[in-house]
């Protein structure tokens, strides 16, 4: 067989590119987070929940690129090159680093707040920071590196392995994912496009300074208006009242979010049952562009029917939700201190809805996982030295890839047990929980573009101590200490940190793939990325956090701590809780209201969607679509979806293919133009100490 010829993309000058970005990428993603009044505004709840991290790595590229194209006026990077800081920098973006680096350490140092001391003792030894460490990370100060040295190291090698173990399983997936089903990784197609035409020479001279190029010329007017639509928001440091489209969401106390129009209190005495609720980034909507039709018109549908059709149909028949107590929910909805109306409509049927899609994520990775059993089967026949068809495409021999997924699989099994203090019975449920849930992420954003982070989170914490128990892994009163462990450290096994790395590390080699950029230049890239930038992403927030204060950033309001803590101390102390939360039903609902039921209905409902979506040709609902639209974070944005349905509906009726590819280019440009609108407002911000919101 003929060696497949690959082009070097990490060369020294990509590798130190991509050191510079790594730092610059922290610095702005947690100095510019914590330490200035932008913070809600930079770094808004879409993006930072992973739901915008290819974002953040194409603007950054698109901005690195142009910069050194026009100073040296040659095209600066290879396109191999720049796959290579592309890749790399997907992950870098990800909210691993100041969302997850600030939680991480607000659980050790804000357990010593006297409100919630009392579960110290529910964290492990080795987690805990000495009472007069937290002072400084709460309240503002140096930080104590004498007094939190020790735990912090211990915090950051933790979250290296577990993010290694993940993206070592998002190599095993490489092969299916990739080479056998070709997944289109949708959000990785605006990249694609910029790489496609900026890379280019004409007459030896940089393509990307052609403005005469009628596809340069749509893809600058792009990046022009997504910076104009983040800098018309600049007024607002110096003119608090200067009208700007961005609405305070009614459960934040400040929070006010650009381009997000928040109008349900409005409605409540006239239309209840519609809650405007409008979510509409420039980036948001540009790349939701470059979904599949079927998946956008899924999304668009149940948006439709659940939140704004059935809502007033069955409120008659006495569907309530579980936190009303019988109160019509449109009374409750200004104050109810929900994350969204679309929360609440999807918790008032019968069956918790939510927790069927909670449900369907993990199903969905099974069944999918079950469907491509021969893929994985060859590929592991790689470990018992077979050879397997298209390994040239691996990153490295798919014996070490194997190896290295075991290897670092049974190096998470240890620090569960030892490090967390689990029993090896539960340990192996977090571990199979988690890869399928990793997996089912690495398929969203392959097929459709965001990955989801909710079931990683209160998920974690109860259906694994829940099946420990039911499976006679442990006993009832062990439950609550192991779902503590659990939500204590939930964003290490799973939650925001659920498929940052393994899903959009792929989105890479999908890149690369069509590149034909060497598969070993991203395996390397990456890794170095995930060790060097976590590490500095972790010194950096803690430093920011600690110039402001955890507890001044947030203006009073309590610390994240203590909702975490007091929760699973709770639990801890009543262990009974974790059983009834899944098979007690809501309050003077009926038993078929309880969260397991919705479980099985979830598993069902997404057996028969895949099932239907794999045999049958014409079937129009994707599964992929229910995921998307029902999990958490990605309802915020449903409506936006609505927008761009009818948006890319309009645009292929009218043009067909050749105005849909025009339209391409000018979504592609919005994208990495909203970015360097975003790090214009952070920079004016951190400069001059002024906040964005008041």
């Amino acid at each position: 067989m003929e060696k497949k010829a690959f082009t070097p993309g990490l060369t020294p000058k990509s590798l130190v590119i991509l050191l510079v970005l790594i730092v610059l990428m922290s610095i702005t993603q947690t100095f510019i987070y914590f330490a200035t009044g932008v913070a809600d505004f930079a770094n808004y709840w879409n993006d930072e929940h992973r739901c915008g991290l290819l974002f953040k790595g194409i603007g950054w590229w698109f901005l690195t690129f142009a910069i050194l194209t026009a100073v040296t006026g040659k095209v600066a990077l290879s396109k191999q090159e720049s796959v290579v800081i592309l890749a790399s920098s997907f992950i870098i973006g990800s909210e691993i680093g100041p969302l997850i680096a600030g939680v991480i350490m607000s659980v050790p140092f804000g357990a010593n707040d006297p409100a919630v001391s009392q579960y110290v003792k529910y964290l492990p030894e080795w987690y805990r920071v000495p009472p007069e460490a937290s002072d400084f990370f709460l309240r503002g100060g140096p930080v104590r590196w004498d007094l939190i040295a020790g735990p912090f190291v211990g915090w950051v090698v933790v979250i290296i392995i577990w993010q290694l173990f993940q993206y070592s399983m998002a190599l095993v997936a490489r092969r299916t994912v990739i080479d056998v089903e070709k997944l289109p990784f949708p959000w990785a197609q605006p990249a694609s496009i910029l790489l496609d035409h900026c890379t280019r020479t004409e007459d030896g001279k940089p393509v990307l300074m052609k403005m005469g190029n009628p596809v340069i010329k749509r893809i600058w007017a792009g990046v022009a208006i997504g910076i104009i639509l983040y800098l018309i928001f600049i007024p607002r440091f110096w003119i608090p009242d200067f009208p700007v489209p961005m609405d305070p969401e009614y459960h934040c106390t400040s929070p006010v979010h650009p381009w997000l129009f928040d109008k349900r209190g409005a409605w409540v005495t006239t239309i209840p049952w519609f809650q405007f609720y409008l979510s509409v980034q420039p980036e948001l909507v540009a790349s939701t562009f470059f979904f599949p039709m079927d998946v956008l018109w899924t999304v668009s549908g149940l948006y439709l029917i659940l939140t704004v059709i059935l809502p007033p149909i069955v409120a008659p028949l006495g569907w309530q939700g579980r936190d009303y107590g019988g109160t019509p929910w449109w009374v409750k909805i200004p104050d109810a201190g929900s994350w969204c109306t679309i929360w609440m409509d999807l918790s008032q049927y019968p069956i918790n809805i939510l927790f069927a899609f909670f449900a369907g994520i993990v199903f969905y990775g099974l069944f999918r996982f079950i469907w491509n059993w021969r893929s994985f089967k060859d590929s592991f026949m790689g470990l018992l030295g077979k050879p397997v068809s298209g390994e040239e495409n691996e990153p490295i021999p798919i014996r070490y890839i194997w190896l290295m997924f075991i290897g670092l699989g049974i190096l998470s099994l240890i620090m569960l047990v030892v490090g967390f203090e689990m029993t090896v019975g539960v340990a192996l449920i977090t571990i199979l929980f988690a890869l399928m849930y990793w997996y089912s992420n690495v398929r969203l954003v392959g097929e459709a573009g965001p990955s989801n982070y909710w079931a990683g989170g209160g998920e974690f914490a109860n259906i694994v101590p829940y099946l420990g128990y039911k499976l006679g892994l442990m006993q009832e009163k062990t439950i609550g200490a192991a779902s503590s462990m659990l939500f204590a450290n939930n964003y290490i096994a799973g939650y925001i940190s659920s498929a940052s790395f393994a899903g959009f590390g792929l989105a890479g080699y999908s890149i690369a793939r069509d590149t034909g950029t060497r598969p070993r230049d991203i395996f390397i890239a990456q890794v170095l990325t995930i060790i060097i930038g976590l590490a500095v992403t972790y010194v950096f927030a803690l430093i920011s956090i600690s110039s402001l204060g955890w507890t001044v950033k947030y203006k009073g309001k309590p610390t994240w701590t203590t909702p975490w803590v007091s929760w699973f101390g709770g639990v801890a102390e009543n262990p009974k809780g974790t059983i009834d939360w899944f098979e007690a039903p809501a309050a003077g609902q009926p038993w078929y209201t309880n969260t397991a039921t919705a479980w099985l209905v979830g598993g069902i409902l997404f057996f028969v969607l895949m099932v239907a979506r794999s045999l049958f040709a014409w079937w129009p609902l994707n599964p992929v679509g229910f995921l998307i639209f029902g999990l958490y974070n990605t309802i915020k944005y449903s409506p936006a979806i609505l927008v761009t349905t009818i948006l890319k509906y309009t645009v292929v009726k009218i043009g067909g293919t050749p105005l849909y590819e025009k339209a391409t280019h000018f979504a592609a440009g919005v994208i990495a133009g909203s970015l360097i609108g975003r790090v214009i407002l952070g920079l004016i911000g951190y400069v001059t100490g002024l906040p964005l919101v008041y």
